[in-house]
């Protein structure tokens, strides 16, 4: 008789410890919001867009991968020089100031 209770209670707290690894502890999900100013580009022609973007400077690639509407060039905030060469020849150089928060668009043209 013992041996019989002694396997329930073993059974049991098997099926118990199974059991319980198969739920789930309740989660809790946080996002954050970026808030660092951002920069992006429109032009009349995608041409346009293979413009290369320089910031105080440092190349940060072509227009093309701060499209509006579609992504934003994030940036520190503060003042900044947006330059922006099309076949080596400087066609656009901005002096900004880049508040939290906002972002701008540049019409290449």
């Amino acid at each position: 008789m013992i041996k019989k209770s002694l396997k329930f209670l073993m059974l049991a707290f098997i099926s118990c410890t199974v059991l319980s690894a198969c739920t789930q502890w309740p989660t809790e999900k946080r996002s954050t919001v970026d808030t660092r100013p951002g920069i992006s580009f429109k032009a009349p022609n995608d041409a346009m867009l293979d413009a290369t973007v320089k910031v105080d400077g440092l190349d940060v690639g072509v227009a093309r991968n701060y499209k509006d509407g579609e992504a934003a060039l994030r940036l520190l905030p503060g003042p900044h020089i947006i330059s922006i060469y099309l076949d080596n020849k400087k066609i656009i150089e901005e002096k900004i100031y880049a508040g939290d928060g906002i972002n701008q668009t540049f019409v290449i043209r």
